[in-house]
């Protein structure tokens, strides 16, 4: 948290951050052997530290979805998607609801689809027949939100337990916003 305004701006930041160590490491036990002595082996455990600590940081950044240029959130806003049902469906009183993973979105300005990725939460219209299943692909122009978070303090917090599952936003498809582009058998 402290850190994270001088790692995650900017990627040659976080390179930084991490090769200083490991450069200041090789060198001091390639061409420093005179310096190994007892009054200064804390600076040894100081720079290895430094290096697990770049490493972990990393591995955070590179596995944050967001982070990927190719994320939907990065793109148009209110455009067109097409977007792959990837969980079973939940049955509510008003509403089907899933997990979609987008993998293109239509850009207005330049007439052209962008590959895109990331995965959002769908809540369908409920109708008497629903044509759905797991690996249905549909093409919709609906609005997508962010997740709300917790109004309340000390309740669960959908939002973070969505985030940790890499789902950053939400749909609500009514019948007439969006159509099956392709069909896969369950």
């Amino acid at each position: 948290i402290l850190f994270s305004p001088f790692f995650f701006n900017n990627i040659f930041n976080f390179a930084f951050f991490l090769y200083t160590p490991l450069i200041l490491l090789i060198i001091w036990m390639f061409f420093g052997q005179k310096y190994h002595s007892y009054r200064l082996r804390w600076l040894y455990g100081f720079l290895f530290n430094w290096l697990l600590f770049g490493l972990g940081l990393g591995a955070v950044f590179f596995n944050t979805p967001t982070n990927s240029k190719l994320h939907y959130s990065h793109l148009a806003k209110n455009s067109t998607f097409i977007i792959t049902i990837n969980d079973q469906f939940t049955t509510t009183n008003k509403t089907f609801k899933t997990v979609g993973e987008i993998s293109a979105v239509y850009d207005i300005e330049d007439s052209i689809w962008k590959k895109a990725n990331g995965k959002v939460l769908l809540y369908f219209q409920k109708q008497d027949e629903f044509p759905l299943v797991y690996g249905n692909k549909i093409i919709s122009s609906a609005k997508l939100t962010p997740i709300p978070p917790a109004k309340n303090p000390n309740n669960f917090d959908y939002r973070s337990y969505l985030k940790n599952k890499g789902i950053y936003g939400q749909s609500f498809l009514k019948q007439d916003s969006w159509k099956l582009l392709s069909f896969s058998s369950p």
